[in-house]
């Protein structure tokens, strides 16, 4: 069975440009609109800290603290199955802290595991037409939620990484402890390699079917994996031996699943370099979709959606088929749009929405 998970509610303090709040919100649907600027994506990304620690617009969180304040505060209700707890998330000049119900949470990737999240923003787009760094990371969070011990994994592979090329960069081909770091590599690559593999065999479960359902149009769509072709882990360790030349003169690895990558096609033409923009950004609300589903078949709840300004760039039958997604969903939504009557045409009862008018930072409920 799968729980309801929602946010019953948000204090906030700090925020970029946001006043002062605390926000009661809907467990289905809560439409923020306002003009640009005032801060609605400011608000979906105060849930995305206090969700994760973490903000979907910048790496670096000091940017969300509200200029002339030292720290900024987001503290949340969460309902999960029935069950209230405090998620609480404070960043000050020189550090961030996480706490649940008051208790500090050390690790940060463990916090964020505790209430699931699934963003939509304009950057997205750069999931199909950016570069393959994007791709793995959308593949590092679902391999996150499906084994959690895949993120030290990933960070011992990191570390390796690092310092084998710096090793190369300083010492040369023939340093000494090289070999020792290409041990590690082999043995955590693969790892890491067959949880990028699993996370894209899940992913290419759901997102043909969900490209299908919101185009309005017949077009096919192929995602393929490509990743580290080997699961011996002595083949691993000759070819980093034998790219020792090639990675030292360029600086960074030439084998291994920091380079993986999922390619996409539409009607057998690379979507990156192909397709027009509103497919492009149909695909890449498809692909956070698809995470959304397998996000939400590992971990058995429902992931609150965050959807930013989801209709821009897409024409009004595409905006149909995204609105008829959202009514079938169970999840805890939150949209942002510049049209107050954007959701005009989707029916969904009274009691189940909540509006809020951003304006010049203040949150104002409205009645719908």
């Amino acid at each position: 069975m799968i729980t309801p998970l929602s946010f019953k509610d948000l204090a906030i303090r700090g925020v970029r440009n946001l006043q002062p709040a605390q926000v009661s919100f809907s467990p289905a649907l809560n439409v923020l609109f306002g003009d640009n600027g005032q801060g609605k994506t400011s608000l979906l990304e105060a849930i995305c800290v206090s969700a994760t620690t973490r903000s979907f617009r910048t790496e670096q969180i000091r940017e969300v603290v509200q200029q002339g304040t030292d720290a900024l505060l987001v503290s949340a209700n969460v309902n999960d199955d029935g069950l209230t707890r405090q998620q609480r998330v404070v960043v000050g000049p020189h550090s961030r802290q996480a706490f649940i119900n008051d208790k500090r949470i050390s690790a940060l990737a463990s916090y964020a595991m505790h209430s699931p999240i699934v963003v939509f923003s304009p950057n997205d787009l750069d999931l199909v037409t950016g570069s393959a760094n994007m791709r793995r990371s959308l593949l590092d969070r679902i391999a996150l939620y499906s084994d959690p011990s895949t993120q030290d994994c990933r960070l011992a592979y990191s570390r390796a990484l690092r310092h084998r090329q710096h090793l190369l960069d300083q010492s040369g081909r023939d340093a000494k402890a090289l070999l020792a770091f290409e041990s590690i590599l082999a043995e955590q690559g693969l790892q890491y390699g067959r949880a990028h593999s699993m996370a894209a065999a899940r992913l290419c479960q759901y997102l043909p079917e969900i490209f299908a359902a919101l185009c309005s149009q017949s077009l096919s769509l192929e995602a393929c994996f490509s990743g580290t072709p080997t699961a011996d882990p002595e083949v691993f360790r000759r070819e980093l031996f034998e790219r020792r030349v090639i990675d030292k003169h360029s600086r960074r690895a030439s084998w291994g699943p920091h380079r993986d990558d999922l390619s996409l096609s539409i009607d057998r033409k690379t979507a990156r370099h192909h397709a027009s923009q509103g497919q492009q950004r149909l695909l890449a609300l498809a692909l956070k979709l698809a995470e959304f589903k397998c996000i939400q078949a590992v971990r058995q709840t429902h992931p609150v959606l965050l959807l930013d300004d989801v209709s821009s760039e897409l024409d009004q039958n595409r905006t149909s088929s995204v609105f008829d997604w959202l009514r079938s969903t169970e999840s805890q939504v939150f949209l942002t749009s510049p049209r107050d009557d954007l959701l005009d045409g989707l029916e969904i009862s009274q009691k189940e929405q909540r509006h809020f008018k951003v304006d010049n930072g203040e949150i104002r409920h409205l009645p719908y």
